[in-house]
């Protein structure tokens, strides 16, 4: 059977060696913007840190103090990606993302763009063997459910769509170009002003989006959709980033993971 097929292949012990160790030099890497936007100087611009869940408010770090738990938090995963102490590293990692992240969540820079972290975090946690080697035998279910984070992530960003300016309204294009020029006097984008001028191209360039986003649930049923979903929505994610300056790729490509795994170990399958 097919499912069989792809748990001998491990994808969800590759996609966790390749998710944390991503993560972990995202955080790194970033740390020098961390220090900015964690500086109380500028509170009163962008007001308290985020509660937890909306309900649970954690105490503000300094900004000593949130670096340290920055690079805890990577160092964790780092450990966890190369096999030493998997578990413990990956529930230590678990804590320390809301300490490190409720305090950058109000800044445009970060946002939302890391709802996803926690919850990956946890499948890997309940997943039986995140041994890496590729030919080991694991549980196929890990794989389904992050995919299912990633389809919900993109199905209720369209009801939201739909819900806010209706069908209709989305795909005439209409909302895009209202988008585009909300940017372009924001950012002031070239590319930004002239596409919103050409409404013909809008409509089509905003049908394209609501479609993929509420098709996006096919890749659960047909694993063979998931690199062709990974390309689309990559393509998306830096069109948005080159006109409208959108930057949510680098954060949100480390859940493309597994679709990029997924759809490669089932083609490898074929050959």
């Amino acid at each position: 059977m097919l499912i069989d097929s792809l748990m001998s292949l491990n994808t969800i012990g590759l996609f966790h060696v390749f998710f944390c160790s991503y993560v972990a030099i995202l955080v790194l890497v970033s740390l020098p913007i961390y220090r900015k936007l964690i500086d109380p100087q500028y509170d009163f611009i962008y007001g308290k840190t985020a509660k937890v869940f909306n309900r649970i408010e954690l105490p503000t770090p300094s900004m000593g103090a949130h670096s340290v738990c920055v690079v805890i938090f990577a160092a964790s995963l780092m450990f966890s990606a190369l096999g030493f102490f998997i578990k413990p590293m990956l529930l230590l990692a678990l804590i320390l993302y809301f300490i490190v992240f409720s305090s950058l969540i109000r800044h445009e820079e970060v946002g939302r763009k890391t709802h996803l972290y926690p919850l990956i975090i946890v499948v890997l946690l309940l997943t039986p063997d995140l041994n890496s080697g590729a030919e080991q035998e694991n549980a196929y279910w890990p794989v389904w459910l992050i995919k299912l984070l990633w389809v919900q992530l993109y199905f209720s960003a369209a009801i939201q769509k739909i819900i806010g300016t209706g069908l209709r309204q989305w795909m005439s294009g209409a909302s895009f170009q209202t988008y585009l020029i909300a940017h372009d006097a924001w950012y002031d984008i070239p590319m930004a002003k002239a596409l919103a001028k050409k409404p013909m191209l809008c409509a089509l360039m905003a049908s394209a989006v609501i479609l993929f986003q509420l098709t996006t649930w096919l890749v659960l049923l047909f694993p063979q959709l998931s690199l062709i979903y990974a390309f689309v929505g990559l393509l998306f994610h830096v069109s948005t980033g080159v006109v409208m300056r959108i930057h949510y790729l680098k954060y949100i490509v480390a859940s493309y993971l597994i679709l990029l795994l997924d759809g490669a170990s089932f083609y490898s399958l074929l050959n």
